[in-house]
């Protein structure tokens, strides 16, 4: 879980640096897409314990 947080947050970053320069409902898109992914990293850190 830990070291998935990282690589995760990059994303995040990636993703705000991109909306930036593109319009606001891709943000809210790309957004929603990483609260999903951060849920998925911790049912699958519950998963593994």
């Amino acid at each position: 879980m830990l070291g998935a947080l990282p690589q995760a947050f990059s994303e995040l970053f990636c993703i705000c640096r991109a909306s930036c320069s593109a319009n606001t409902s891709f943000f809210f898109v790309a957004f929603n897409l990483f609260k999903l992914r951060l849920l998925n990293l911790r049912y699958a850190a519950q998963g593994k314990e």
